[in-house]
């Protein structure tokens, strides 16, 4: 496969494009023309709009800066250039909702896809004395598309559109006046990175401090300040566990400082060691010590990181706008898509409610989006059957209520769960497309669980936690710790995930989405209530792979987040003494993946609290899955970045 690259006249952004037609084994390769008036133009949160009616559009300024002079006083141009920004946002708008856009035939256009704009649109349908219409059409099918800034490099999901707008006199002079342009929407997984803190205000701040000693790898960006520094020792590298090479940047849109978040924790920090350049050697060479601080408005310190680590950290970015938790809550985006993913190549499942799973219309339900949107397939499951009156040969509990199922100290409450087996869902569920005569989706699977009645759930009732959580159910008939296909699971609730997840080979990609990321060791006892610094059973060594999209507790006013190391929370003794007194000999905890926050956590939402000894740390192994390289991995519906491109302009 040959790649091509040039470099933007504009930008000095260098733009990589491997077109990959159709996502089939056939691969083409096109050389992207990045000249004239390509610029990044629009950011937008992938973020369901539930108050704004589909079709509808708030005011829209793209900002479009065109290559070349406007033409001035020419009122049916600029009437015929709103109509294009229209046009794109619409296109925006689709992909916010996380729907493919494709022509506008198929939205809201008459038969030869012209689309009035109206008063719903931008506030007014006429301007200057002229209506305006717009009319798109999709270039080409989706194709994998790089950019690169410095040693940067990032994929995307990329599509190509023709917009036409047209102003036409209201004067009954039938002038008229037509533009034309082609435009590219990337879309950018946010599992193309290993941190990312997009949300805004206390929470964007990322907190790269480390305890025991850490290593870790791959790309890291936060909307607000870089706190960062270690307690002992900390290695940000290339390479990850096995030696594989793993891309390496820090991106910053605020400040770096080496220090602890004011307002939390106190103490010295001792630098960090990063690698400073990208050589593939598996070794920390070369490598220098991070130390001090920089200010995102400095450019000399800008340039003092850009000729020290070779363009490998970065600040003053521009902020990077993201999703919010609006996306996951009941009856939100995610409940809607599982039931009904709108695409051929995504099915999903619901798995929503309390109580045991006994049949359709009591206890837990389940819904499935074949044959139709939310079918409900409740008794089936609890039947153990693929179709009705079919029983499954050893059937591999998928879903089960634990209620009060075991303490979390740090909530200061007892937990009850819904267990979701992914492994033995999905082997379920392709027993179930068998019986109907349907062929497993070519993207994975969407689902979503909840234990919230509805969407204004607190999870504060009576002092137990509504959660779900992750495990291996029935390994005495063959469950195991993966899953059959690239998968998203969202929630509302917390989750939990018990033992080793994702580890059984061939591992696929998977991304969970909810409210807080806990973790349990394969040495979990749900018996075990570890608040007043009790000794637990030893956990073992425990292995995530999956990208965790959660929140955290903001530090500030005399709370702590208990910074990155802290975004999984832990709930077990990871050494050979009491909670609280660490030895030394901490046991590897190891996630590799992508740790995603977002937004802030509103149900498991208790402070991180050092003194309160419910956990000793583990060895942290945390770095990036560099699985996500490959677009193949990517879960299907995972929370992304979009953004716009002007290709070509016509007048």
């Amino acid at each position: 496969m040959k790649r091509e690259s040039e470099q933007d006249t504009h930008t000095g952004e260098k733009i990589m494009c491997l077109r990959k037609t159709g996502f089939t084994a056939r691969t083409t390769v096109s050389l992207s023309g990045e000249h004239g008036s390509t610029l990044i133009v629009f950011l937008v949160i992938l973020a369901v709009l539930a108050t704004i009616a589909a079709g509808t559009m708030t005011a829209i300024n793209l900002n479009y800066q065109a290559a070349g002079a406007h033409k001035k006083g020419n009122e049916g141009y600029y009437a015929a250039e709103t109509a294009l920004d229209v046009g794109a946002g619409r296109i925006l708008f689709e992909f916010e909702n996380l729907s493919e856009y494709t022509d506008s035939t198929a939205f809201g256009g008459d038969g030869e896809g012209w689309v009035d704009v109206t008063v719903a649109d931008v506030g007014f349908d006429e301007i200057n004395g002229y209506t305006m219409k717009y009319k798109v059409t999709q270039e080409s099918s989706r194709f994998f598309y790089q950019t690169q800034t410095g040693p940067n490099v990032l994929s995307h999901y990329a599509y190509e559109f023709e917009i036409q707008g047209r102003a036409t006199a209201t004067d009954g002079s039938a002038a008229t006046e037509t533009l034309k342009e082609t435009i590219r929407v990337l879309q950018t997984p946010l599992v193309q990175y290993f941190l990312f803190f997009g949300g805004t205000g206390p929470a964007a701040d990322l907190e790269l401090n480390s305890g025991p000693p850490q290593n870790s790898w791959g790309r890291i960006h936060t909307n607000g300040d870089l706190y960062y520094g270690a307690q002992t020792s900390f290695n940000y590298r290339d390479y990850d566990m096995n030696s594989l090479t793993s891309p390496m940047s820090w991106t910053v849109v605020g400040n770096m400082y080496q220090m602890w978040k004011p307002g939390g924790y106190s103490g010295s920090l001792n630098p960090i060691l990063m690698k400073t350049e990208s050589n593939g050697n598996g070794a920390m060479t070369p490598a220098t010590n991070i130390s001090g601080t920089f200010l995102g408005t400095s450019a000399s310190d800008k340039a003092t990181l850009e000729s020290t680590f070779n363009g490998y950290i970065q600040i003053g970015v521009p902020i990077k706008k993201a999703p919010g938790r609006t996306q996951f809550i009941r009856g939100g985006f995610y409940e809607q898509r599982a039931g009904d993913p709108e695409r051929t190549t995504v099915h999903g499942l619901k798995i929503v409610g309390q109580g045991a799973l006994v049949a359709a219309g009591t206890g837990i339900q389940v819904f499935a989006s074949q044959p139709a949107p939310n079918t409900d397939v409740t008794a089936l499951i609890a039947n153990g059957e693929s179709s009705s009156g079919t029983p499954i040969p050893n059937f591999l509990v998928p879903v089960q209520e634990r209620s009060n199922a075991f303490w979390d100290c740090r909530e200061g409450d007892r937990v009850s769960v819904t267990d979701i087996d992914l492994y033995a869902l999905e082997t379920w569920y392709q027993a179930y497309l068998d019986d109907l005569g349907v062929s497993w989706p070519g993207d994975g699977l969407l689902i979503y669980a909840s234990r919230s009645p509805d969407a204004s759930f607190a999870n504060d009732v009576s002092g137990v936690l509504q959660a779900i959580r992750f495990r291996v159910i029935d390994a005495v008939n063959g469950s195991l710790p993966g899953t059959l296909d690239e998968t998203t699971v969202a929630t509302d609730n917390p989750y939990y995930v018990y033992g080793d997840f994702n580890t059984n080979a061939p591992t696929h990609g998977v991304a969970i989405v909810g409210d807080a990321y806990n973790v349990l060791s394969n040495s979990w006892n749900d018996a075990t209530k570890l608040c007043n610094g009790t000794r637990s059973p030893n956990p073992s060594q425990t292995t995530h792979n999956l990208a965790a999209f959660s929140g955290i507790v903001p530090t500030g006013g005399g709370v702590f987040s208990g910074a990155f190391i802290n975004y999984p929370r832990f709930h077990e003794c990871w050494d050979d003494t009491p909670c609280g007194r660490s030895s030394g000999n901490e046991i590897p905890m190891n996630i590799n993946g992508a740790l995603i926050n977002l937004w802030t956590s509103t149900q498991g939402s208790s402070r991180w609290q050092l003194s309160s000894h419910f956990y000793n740390a583990p060895q942290r192994n945390y770095g990036w899955d560099v699985n996500f390289d490959n677009p193949e991995y990517w879960p299907p519906f995972v929370p992304a970045i979009y953004s716009m491109e002007r290709d070509s302009f016509v007048e």
